[in-house]
């Protein structure tokens, strides 16, 4: 996995709701680091990519890594990367995770009612 938490540039590739998400993320984790976007599908973000400048590239979950050349593969993360290695082992034991395009409040909803149910803590 890319050491992102020395790296200096990053690169968001993905501008949607998650590339915002991991900018945030990021930018309050590492203030000194630098960032660029792109996206495809926003003019403002679009535009060829020099792969070779960044440290870490951010890819957002929607978008395939096959679209970054293959020898800059080793500086791709994602934010469920990233939100994984921030925490230590302890915390990470106790994490559920829920993805999936439809259905994930109302699961999540359920989790932490059987959670609570059962005298757990749940978030």
């Amino acid at each position: 996995m890319v050491d992102w938490k020395h790296a200096k540039l990053f690169l968001i590739y993905g501008y949607a709701r998650e590339g915002h998400s991991s900018l945030r993320y990021l930018r309050r984790t590492l203030p000194r680091a630098s960032f660029d976007i792109h996206d495809d599908k926003l003019s403002k973000y679009r535009g060829v990519v020099d792969f070779t400048i960044y440290d870490c590239i951010v890819v957002s979950s929607g978008i395939s890594r096959d679209v970054i050349p293959a020898q800059y593969r080793k500086f791709c993360i994602n934010i469920v990367e990233l939100f994984f290695d921030s925490l230590n082992s302890a915390a990470r034991e106790k994490v559920i995770g829920v993805s999936g395009t439809k259905g994930k409040s109302t699961t999540v909803s359920f989790i932490t009612a059987c959670l609570k149910g059962a005298g757990l803590r749940a978030v």
